[in-house]
């Protein structure tokens, strides 16, 4: 049986929607330690269609200078999924 892991940015108020809000903030390595105990173990990653159709062009051309974490998110299988109006 597979395990999923869930990691989100999240507000205090329950913001979600958009990471933008974080990007003020900065990356503090702390984080990248955290999100890279999750995705070490990981070998597909589950996004939304929504998700995937911002996260794809954000990060398909990032190398490991530009951030350490773009050969797990270039290189690891993704499933994509979405809701279909039923009519």
């Amino acid at each position: 049986m597979a395990t999923i892991a869930v990691h989100e940015f999240i507000s205090l108020d329950g913001v979600f929607e958009s990471p933008t809000w974080t990007f003020e903030y900065g990356f503090d390595p702390r984080m990248g330690e955290t999100l890279g105990a999750i995705t070490d173990a990981a070998t597909t990653i589950l996004l939304g269609r929504t998700t995937y159709e911002m996260f794809a062009p954000a990060w398909r051309d990032r190398t490991v200078e530009d951030d350490p974490g773009s050969p797990f998110f270039n290189e690891t299988e993704k499933l994509v999924v979405g809701a279909q109006e039923l009519v």
